[in-house]
């Protein structure tokens, strides 16, 4: 009976500790489980930043977008007016040199006047010649 006491208490203080282990991986368990519980809790701030980040970055999208699509409408709008201002140039250009052709046309109309002057003023001056030489009156003579 003594050996079965004495087994008995060896199997008593083993179970004691195991006991202990257990104990001790509990506490264990317990700690890796808090640390778990503080990690999965920054990740969730972290994904509620990533979150914020994210609708800040469409919501950014959305601005460069609408941008975007005003400058076209401003590009757009500036090649019409460059358009308009390159057909406006092409009608004063082309005013220029009709003014530029009338202008030459005039000159040489003007010379032309005045080569058809003098010819006159010779021809005047030989009539007047010969209406004195025939003993007409005199240019200075009529009124």
């Amino acid at each position: 009976m003594i050996s079965l006491v004495g087994n008995g208490v060896h199997l008593s203080t083993e179970v004691g500790q195991s006991f202990e282990r257990i104990n001790q991986d509990i506490a264990t368990t317990a700690a890796l489980v808090s640390e778990i519980a503080s990690a999965m809790q920054e990740q969730n701030a972290g994904t509620d930043q990533i979150l914020q980040s994210t609708g800040a970055m469409v919501e950014a999208s959305n601005v460069i977008r609408d941008t975007a699509a005003v400058q076209q409408q401003q590009n757009l709008a500036l090649k019409e007016a460059v358009a308009r201002i390159t057909a406006s140039f092409e009608v004063i250009r082309s005013g220029a040199q009709t003014v530029t052709i009338d202008a030459h046309k005039i000159e040489e109309t003007v010379a032309r006047l005045e080569a058809f002057t003098e010819n006159n003023n010779a021809v005047v001056d030989r009539l007047a010649a010969v209406v004195q030489a025939m003993g007409g009156p005199t240019m200075k003579d009529t009124p």
